[in-house]
């Protein structure tokens, strides 16, 4: 209890030490520029660092992913390092937020290929649903669903995560086995589509070990959070499921059709091969 106590502290500390450090930064400009590329649905106040360690069982290899959890007072946007940065580049403070992410793992600048990259973005409503946004190929997609739909399992026993004293929940999801360790930070969220626990989630893993979530680092930071103004094509679930499955198996194809392929590389396009894949939703 001391731990988070102490914890929530140096939380605030830290937060009120940033603003009086930073004179230079002026939000007004920050949402004008953000605002001319960007659809402003909410102002993040804080943001959770994760580190997203997946293995593809079929092509038996492992990916290292960052991904960013933006708070905001209605409304949270879960997506990877890299678009996070590109969807705030405007942003004054960008520079500064390098230097967070370089402190947790002395990674160089080089986004891509030190972060992982995913086109995946999770935006929740608190109130009562979520938009789940992914682009492939040469389109975005999105669909709605109802908030918090996991059916949580509480349980007794306890973990430090990130200096934070957590508490393990439990929950079948959409055909893999999850456990959550929660910590009293008053945020019912986490990672991805997760959240409707007491408090926010630090580390999540399923019972394969093929997805391994885990905070790395909580920063307050105050910026616009928001959707990019670029055309997004509405569907369901179970058919965005189908068609990014048929391209993940079939992607060569895909490209040869889209006419995306540069001339002369036709021939290496056309081989065969499956994508790096492992949903974390398998039904």
């Amino acid at each position: 209890m001391w731990s988070v106590i102490i914890f929530v502290l140096l939380f605030c500390i830290s937060f009120l030490h940033s603003f009086g450090q930073n004179d230079s930064y002026n939000y007004e400009s920050t949402y004008k520029s953000y605002a001319e590329k960007f659809e402003v649905v909410d102002t993040a106040y804080m943001e959770v660092v994760y580190a997203h360690s997946i293995f593809d069982p079929v092509l038996k290899k492992k990916n290292l992913v960052y991904e960013i959890l933006s708070v905001g007072n209605s409304k949270s946007k879960y997506t990877d390092y890299s678009s996070y940065n590109s969807d705030s580049i405007e942003n004054a403070r960008a520079g500064e937020r390098y230097k967070f992410f370089e402190k947790i793992d002395g990674a160089s600048r080089k986004l891509s290929a030190t972060y992982g990259a995913s086109r995946e973005r999770v935006m929740k409503n608190y109130r009562d649903s979520l938009l789940h946004f992914e682009g492939f190929m040469m389109g975005f997609y999105y669909y709605e669903e109802p908030l918090h739909q996991m059916e949580w399992r509480l349980g007794d026993e306890t973990k430090e995560v990130l200096g934070s004293e957590c508490r393990k929940a439990t929950c079948r999801w959409r055909g893999r086995d999850w456990t959550a360790w929660y910590s009293e930070l008053p945020y019912s969220d986490g990672p991805w589509m997760f959240g409707g626990l007491p408090g926010l989630i630090m580390e999540l893993t399923d019972a394969t070990g093929e997805h391994k979530i885990r905070a790395r680092g909580i920063k307050r930071d105050v910026y616009p959070l928001g959707l990019s103004k670029t055309d997004r094509f509405k569907t369901k679930r179970e058919k965005y499921r189908t068609m990014m499955e048929d391209f993940i198996e079939n992607s060569s194809a895909r490209l040869m059709s889209s006419g995306m392929v540069i001339s002369g590389l036709e021939k290496e396009t056309a081989k065969p091969r499956r994508l790096f894949y492992c949903p974390l939703e398998l039904e």
